[in-house]
């Protein structure tokens, strides 16, 4: 079930990090957050941010929003985010 929210790049990444299927690998997964602390749309992109810290990354599909990344936490100013799962 959670792998059909992620994208299907994310959802491949999974996959091939663990080197098994995503349904197995995506219970490894270190996202924390389970309460949404805001939501930003840009178009059809937007970020989810979690209490706790993490980040999540959408995008709107054909077949909905999908995560793109997520798990995300910030690192040195202009870094790119860290991300437990990203496409």
């Amino acid at each position: 079930m959670a792998c059909a929210q992620l994208s299907s790049d994310a959802a491949q990444e999974v996959a091939m990090n663990a080197k098994r299927p995503c349904e197995k690998a995506v219970r490894d997964l270190q996202v924390k957050g389970t309460t949404v602390q805001s939501v930003r749309v840009y178009g059809d992109s937007a970020t989810v941010s979690f209490t706790g810290g993490d980040t999540a990354f959408l995008s709107d599909t054909k077949q909905g929003w999908r995560v793109d990344a997520a798990g995300c936490q910030p690192q040195a100013p202009s870094a790119p985010e860290d991300c437990e799962v990203q496409a």
